[in-house]
């Protein structure tokens, strides 16, 4: 984690690698339920699943590879409501009541960026097929909208905004911050494809610059996934802009 904003990435993926096969060897990664009491095993699968959402973070900050492959964990995702008593993973309010499972959702903000990675930049995303392309982009956007549907209003943007509660919005952030680079990654299509040079692009200028002209033209058609896109950056950046530390966690 301390590596993490480094502007050198290397030691960052060198020890989540590391640290995901520790995991691996501690069998952390596999349902241990009979092998431990319960409050053993919410403690072994919390610590995997924060060495998972760092695997995946890492790796869309660095475009390597992640260690851990979603095929090889037979875990549940963290639960819904607290186990044992234990609140550790919740948001929880003023009157001590959970609210809502933070650390589940960030492992499935965490799958959806291993998700866009293998769509994106994997050996396999780089042979052309347009029809695959254009299926696996809109399972992506439909993944982010499942996955803002499930954050309750309490914890939308502009509510954040109005928190007294600092360390609270700066975690949402951080989250919202990785839904945005997924939602703006995968709306590029590949590598090879983005916003600034894609023939989506040269049209729209085409259009401003007729429009600018006086000229009467068709309203060009929306990208898939650029209503999103740009509604989810102005709600980003808003809550962004109300912090005074603005350190590059923020960008991961």
């Amino acid at each position: 984690m301390l590596f993490r904003t480094a502007n050198e990435p290397t030691p960052a993926v060198v020890f989540i690698a590391t640290a995901i096969r520790l995991a691996h060897k501690l069998g952390l990664h596999r349902r241990s339920s009979d092998l431990h009491d319960p409050t053993l095993c919410l403690q072994r699968h919390r610590v995997f699943w924060i060495a998972y959402t760092l695997d995946r973070s890492i790796s869309s900050q660095t475009r390597i590879s992640p260690v851990q492959l979603d095929s090889d964990i037979d875990l549940d995702l963290p639960p819904l409501t607290p186990l044992c008593d234990d609140l550790g993973g919740f948001v929880v309010t003023d009157n001590k009541h959970p609210t809502f499972s933070f650390l589940r959702a960030s492992v499935q903000m965490a799958r959806i960026q291993g998700l866009v990675h293998k769509y994106v930049y994997s050996a396999s995303a780089q042979t052309p097929n347009s029809i695959q392309e254009a299926n696996n982009i809109a399972f992506i956007h439909r993944e982010l909208d499942a996955w803002t549907a499930q954050i309750p209003p309490d914890f939308h943007p502009a509510v954040l905004r109005q928190s007294a509660d600092i360390a609270l919005s700066r975690h949402f952030c951080i989250l919202y911050s990785a839904r945005l680079s997924c939602r703006a990654i995968i709306s590029y299509g590949s590598i090879h494809d983005s916003f600034h040079y894609s023939n989506w692009v040269g049209g729209l200028r085409d259009y401003g610059e007729r429009v600018a002209a006086g000229q009467v033209v068709s309203r060009i058609a929306d990208q898939q996934g650029w209503t999103a896109l740009v509604d989810e950056s102005r709600d980003y950046l808003s809550l962004f802009m109300t912090f005074q530390s603005r350190d590059a966690i923020f960008t991961m």
